[in-house]
């Protein structure tokens, strides 16, 4: 045997410390002929989803991990805990005394959601610095999972450093009791440290007292050697250092990169012979994660009385919907559009999405919560008016259902629900208790390093706060924005990017001073990597089961439950994704009803007003519509005081003519 595969490999996702983005690192594990590559970020599952989709559309196996963080003592116990005496603390445990290294491989669609469930928990409960494990966890959920010792602060190659060589043969022993026999390998690696090579004898004599057999890895943190010196530029991004500075954070010895099997053989095969076989018996061993990705039902479940199903109850209260809205009378056209309209849903196997939808409308009226009255193609729905979803009678303005919802149409239905900016998290907070604590999480987003904000941190990692100056400089250099967008820095020196005539004063620059020179080069390397992780402004994702054996979870310092994986890979599989708006505009005019009540004794009915008050409209036409949703925009309100609207359709007009992307 000739190939290798890399099993312990940090993604961007391992943020501002992994710099390997994921296409990148496939396309780099198919370029030198490895059978299979995997990812293990650190402490989470965040690129999953990315990486799955990306290397099945290749001729590499995914294989899915991740680098743990393991309490050294019960994942509750959040203070340090050291093994060794008070002169070993720099050899001791790892962040402080807050954990060591475990490397865990899923080497089928039940070990990944084993995978799923032992990040989350780590999070959810272990979190103390990091998210962390302890061995309890990794009992209840061991199994489809293969382990490794993990790097040099790993709790076998840390007792060892102490010279605890019976706590380091405990500690192996009780990862095979873990995991079982075959599933455990004793990971080495060889980047030229004293730390590794401290400890490679004793994990040897280890593994041959045990049956461990021995794993060659590379901690791979960036796909070419050339990368080096990016990645390191990246550590002073994370630390916020110079690249001068003695004291910065950096990785010590080399070949940090996706090493070529010759490279990782020449190291290994007369030394250690079996350590790089292993790695190939490894990717043999990893199945399908196929099942994780099945696309299913996951809408959460809607609790209807006896004797109804989703479908017949909905029938039942869009028909008591439009007896409310109708008091006189529901004509045949509204009978048969409703008729209609619920055909198309059941077809679909929507009931359930429209029942909850109006059950948060509902509850939000209840308790007081200024909604919306409706907007998007939502508004077009007679079913979502009869509900009390939206305000808007669509047959009265000639709304079409089709283009909300229509037979044709695939993914779920996106009605965007508004409420009070400052009571949102009450309805988060109703939809949790209702739905399911375990149930219901909002969503993770992904900040990368923009264009101009590389060009600044590669500016400040060369120069400290001197270089901030020179960024500056060369940001306004570059080509103005489009759709508030920057060129990216390769479409700088792509011939072939359609912008890169207009980049004509960069390339000068560059060309003329050495220092702006060395920034670019570094930016080219940082632009587009994950920055770090955020919380989704208006995002909530709902499920029928535990979202905790659907996706990867992490816990804000607040409690609040986030999905680990973006929501359009939750709504790849299934899970339902609902938009709860926070409208800053309903808050002014929340806040002005209450003081027209305070101060004028009137009571003003927004559900009921007219629409054809002849003052609402010459406000308009003068164009004074500052805070006005959707009408206050500069380019808007020149088109109202040229138009001059004397009606609603008028209003209409304005709103679709100039809608997202129309006005030029």
């Amino acid at each position: 045997m000739d190939s290798f595969a890399h099993l312990h490999v940090h993604t961007e996702y391992s943020m501002l410390d992994g710099a390997a983005k994921i296409a990148a690192l496939v396309a780099g594990a198919e370029r030198l002929g490895m059978p299979a590559v995997a990812m293990t970020d650190h402490g989470n599952l965040y690129g999953a989803d990315e990486f799955h989709r990306v290397a099945s559309r290749s001729a590499v196996t995914p294989i899915i991990g991740i680098e743990a963080y393991v309490a050294p003592a019960s994942r509750f116990h959040r203070k340090p805990v050291f093994w060794g005496q008070p002169h070993q603390r720099g050899t001791d445990v790892s962040g402080g005394g807050a954990y060591t290294h475990l490397t865990l491989l899923a080497q089928d669609a039940t070990g990944l959601r084993n995978l799923f469930r032992l990040s989350s928990l780590a999070s959810i409960e272990g979190y103390y610095r990091k998210p962390r494990m302890d061995h309890d966890l990794l009992a209840a959920h061991a199994t489809g999972i293969i382990a490794t010792t993990g790097c040099p602060s790993g709790e076998v190659q840390t007792r060892l450093r102490l010279g605890q060589r019976a706590e380091a043969m405990q500690a192996a022993s009780d990862l095979k009791d873990l995991f079982g026999a075959g599933n455990v390998y004793l990971e080495l690696m060889d980047h030229g440290l004293a730390i590794e090579r401290s400890v490679r004898e004793g994990l040897l004599e280890i593994g041959r007292e045990l049956g461990l057999p021995p794993l060659a890895t590379n901690d791979s943190h960036y796909v070419t050697r050339d990368q080096a010196a990016m990645h390191a530029a990246l550590l002073c991004v994370q630390s916020g250092r110079t690249l001068t500075d003695p004291a910065r954070f950096r990785f010590d010895g080399d070949g940090y990169h996706l090493a070529s099997p010759a490279e990782m053989r020449a190291r290994w095969d007369a030394e250690v012979p079996d350590a790089a076989d292993n790695t190939l018996e490894v990717a043999e061993r990893i199945g399908s994660y196929a099942e994780v990705w099945e696309h299913r039902d996951r809408m959460p479940v809607y609790d209807v009385p006896e004797g109804h199903d989703a479908a017949s109850w909905l029938r039942h209260v869009v028909a008591e919907g439009l007896g409310r809205r109708l008091p006189a009378g529901v004509p045949d056209a509204y009978r048969e559009r409703a008729g209609f309209e619920i055909d198309v849903i059941v077809q679909k196997g929507f009931p359930g999405y429209f029942l909850i939808t109006a059950d948060l409308m509902a509850h939000a009226r209840d308790v007081g919560i200024r909604v919306g009255p409706g907007r998007g193609s939502a508004a077009g729905s007679l079913v979502a008016y009869a509900l009390g979803i939206t305000n808007l009678d669509p047959i009265r303005h000639g709304l079409l259902f089709e283009r909300f919802l229509n037979p044709e149409r695939v993914s779920m239905p996106d009605i965007d629900m508004d409420f009070d900016d400052r009571r949102r998290g009450e309805m988060v907070r109703y939809a949790t208790e209702r739905y399911g604590a375990d149930r219901v999480a909002q969503v993770i987003t992904f900040g990368t390093i923009k264009t101009k904000a590389a060009i600044k941190d590669a500016a400040r990692v060369h120069l400290g706060q001197a270089g901030y100056a020179i960024a500056d400089r060369i940001s306004k250099a570059l080509p103005p924005p489009v759709a508030a967008k920057d060129i990216p820095l390769s479409g700088i020196v792509d011939p072939a990017h359609e912008r890169y005539t207009e980049a004509a004063e960069v390339r000068a620059r560059v060309e003329r001073d050495e220092t702006v020179a060395t920034i670019m080069e570094t930016a080219r390397g940082l632009e587009g990597l994950v920055r770090g992780a955020g919380v989704h402004a208006c995002a909530v994702i709902m499920s029928a089961e535990p979202l905790i054996d659907t996706v990867p979870l992490w816990r804000r310092d607040d409690g609040a439950l986030i999905t680990g994986w973006d929501y359009p890979s939750c709504e790849a599989i299934g899970l339902l994704k609902m938009d709860f708006l926070g409208l800053r505009t309903l808050t002014v005019i929340g806040d002005a009803i209450d003081n027209v009540r305070a101060n004028r004794g009137v009571d003003v009915d927004l559900e009921n007003l007219a629409l054809d008050d002849p003052d609402t409209y010459a406000l308009l036409a003068r164009g004074e519509s500052l805070g006005v949703f959707q009408l206050d925009g500069a380019a808007m309100r020149e088109l109202l005081r040229r138009l001059r609207p004397t009606g609603f359709g008028d209003i209409i007009a304005v709103n679709a003519c100039t809608g997202r992307g129309r006005w030029r």
